[in-house]
């Protein structure tokens, strides 16, 4: 019965307050990899993955020590620090990418490689490290349990409930729609992923400073 508690708890919030903390992030993100079949609802799913690991970890965590926990969902710097590096790390890289597509055409096909990979992931993962109401009765569920499978679920169950909106309006309706978008304006394809990729970097360092709220 917890764990489908859970589940419902991250559906709630990741359906409002978690979507719009998101929505910075996501769409210049969905906007860089609209033009490559696939490309946003990859971006989306491994954002989303990143999310749901550190959800599951954070319950693990709890187990055995949540004042360890709390702790470090209290440290805001950490928070921060870490989701504006891997923002401002990914849309580097895209931007980098942009230009080196344009002039090696053998580059062209290679706009996800392992470092991209790593950068959506790392957002995600950073992404929960806010101390949010739900996210704290995870840890305080977590802490009571059974062991370590009994925390593991928890943070599972939550996680994937946290995760389903966002993913499901970004990866699948958001990513058509910046797909078509795109396509519509041809033309100005490489101007718009460079100035999302802008736009990436931007939030990525406002983040580091704490002028963005996750």
């Amino acid at each position: 019965m917890e764990y489908l508690s859970l589940l419902l708890i991250g559906l709630s919030y990741g359906s409002t307050a978690c979507m719009f903390s998101c929505m910075p992030f996501l769409s210049p993100l969905l906007l860089t990899q609209s033009g490559r079949p696939g490309g946003g609802l990859y971006a989306v799913s491994l954002f989303s993955m990143g999310r749901i690991v550190s959800y599951t970890l954070m319950a693990l965590a709890a187990s055995f020590g949540a004042l360890a926990v709390k702790t470090l969902l209290a440290d805001k710097v950490l928070s921060q620090g870490l989701l504006g590096l891997s923002t401002f790390f990914v849309g580097m890289l895209l931007l980098y990418r942009s230009y080196r597509a344009q002039g090696c055409c053998s580059a062209a096909g290679r706009t996800q490689g392992v470092p991209g990979s790593a950068g959506y992931f790392a957002m995600g993962f950073a992404m929960t490290l806010n101390p949010c109401a739900p996210l704290l009765s995870l840890v305080a569920l977590a802490a009571g349990s059974s062991g370590a499978a009994d925390a593991l679920a928890m943070g599972l169950a939550f996680g994937i409930g946290a995760v389903s909106a966002s993913w499901l309006l970004f990866g699948l309706v958001f990513s058509r729609v910046a797909r078509e978008a795109v396509m519509q304006l041809s033309r100005y394809k490489s101007v718009i992923e460079r100035i999302a990729a802008l736009l990436l970097m931007a939030l990525g360092v406002a983040t580091m400073n704490g002028l963005t709220r996750i």
